[in-house]
């Protein structure tokens, strides 16, 4: 099975040197992610879900009707960016497939046996000011739903459609998270710009992270787990590190699952741990807090947002960029400025 490499803001390909980032007005920008140079710029594209082979696979839902999608594969190679297309597949009424809200709509692929494998849950939310009526707070809680498509990987002919939960396993591990945090200690983590304390990988290389207090300067533990519970021989090969001190400084998880970025209260860099080994690969300058990373051989991507403000508009945005870091010595490889994310009216920005 292939699955997606997730990278801030998209995902690349198995080398991670080419990639696709998601733009906020429904386009995607293939970059070198070695340069930081843009190769191409594809419109009509919300989702871009996977990069294999030289095809990148993505999604459209067109504004007009969010409830609907089309599946797209294009070919990266040629210079015209050639477009197989799905038929427009249609979803429940109130599912907005164009919602970057993963409480409202979330999506997950694979490739596997030559079919193209879509994941997707939705539910319902209301928008409204003053609390809804009975009626209607059923209804809205009513509607929730999740299926599971496969196209033929080629023509993207769909092959078959059936209600199943692709996100079971994530709330499984996020009910364990719980539950270590209340028995053993579980430390909270961010991923992606969310605070999360789940355990994290496959089956067979489960972790999570604990904090370890003693005599001395409290420890992070990353642990493996047995099922979902630490044991004796995962705290004998538990990696440690040093702890987090001081306000706003929870580590960060990579997209990834294989680094955790960790600072102190008194450091002005992030320095970033193998969370197999407890290496440390390199370190770099903490001018702000990642929204999300991935280490990609000796570089480091990262995503940085800045605090919401006003655009010429009226409309309360942040500014957006990714960075390329080297780990050897920190310094900046380039940056790759994205179009502002615009924030849902009513964030509460208020200006000066």
């Amino acid at each position: 099975m292939v699955e997606p490499e997730h990278i801030p803001a998209g995902v690349c390909d198995r080398d991670g040197k080419l990639g696709a980032l998601e733009r906020d007005d429904g386009s995607v920008d293939i970059v070198d992610l070695q340069t930081g140079e843009r190769l191409s710029h594809i419109v009509g594209l919300s989702h871009a879900l996977l990069i294999d082979g030289g095809f990148l696979y993505g999604g459209w839902a067109d504004p007009g009707t969010p409830h609907t999608f089309v599946l797209k594969k294009i070919d990266l190679g040629a210079k015209a960016l050639p477009v197989v297309a799905s038929h427009e597949i249609s979803l429940p009424a109130w599912v907005d497939a164009q919602a970057k809200d993963e409480t409202r709509f979330r999506i997950r692929v694979a490739m596997e046996d030559g079919r193209f494998v879509i994941w997707w849950r939705g539910r319902d939310v209301y928008e409204g000011g003053a609390p809804p009526p009975a009626f209607l707070e059923q209804q809205i809680a009513s509607n929730q739903s999740a299926e599971c498509l496969t196209f033929d990987a080629e023509t993207l002919e769909e092959i078959s459609r059936f209600p199943e939960d692709g996100f079971a396993e994530e709330d499984r591990a996020k009910e364990a998270g719980a539950r270590l945090t209340r028995t053993a200690n579980a430390n909270v983590y961010r991923r992606g710009g969310a605070y999360e304390n789940a355990p994290w990988g496959d089956r067979s290389e489960r972790r999570a992270l604990f904090l370890a207090e003693g005599a001395g300067a409290p420890r992070l533990m990353i642990r493996r787990l047995k099922g979902d519970e630490p044991t004796p021989e995962a705290d004998r090969d538990a990696v440690s590190l040093p702890a987090a001190s001081g306000p706003d400084t929870v580590p960060e998880l990579s997209l990834d699952g294989r680094h955790l970025a960790v600072a102190s209260g008194q450091s002005a860099r992030w320095h970033v741990y193998s969370v197999s080994k407890g290496t440390e690969l390199g370190s770099l300058e903490r001018s702000s807090e990642p929204v999300s990373f991935r280490v990609l051989g000796e570089r480091m991507l990262w995503l940085e947002e800045s605090e919401p403000s006003m655009d010429a508009e009226g409309q309360t945005v942040r500014e957006r960029a990714i960075h390329a870091v080297s780990l050897a010595d920190g310094q900046r490889l380039w940056t790759y400025p994205l179009p502002p994310k615009k924030l849902p009216e009513g964030f509460g920005f208020l200006p000066p």
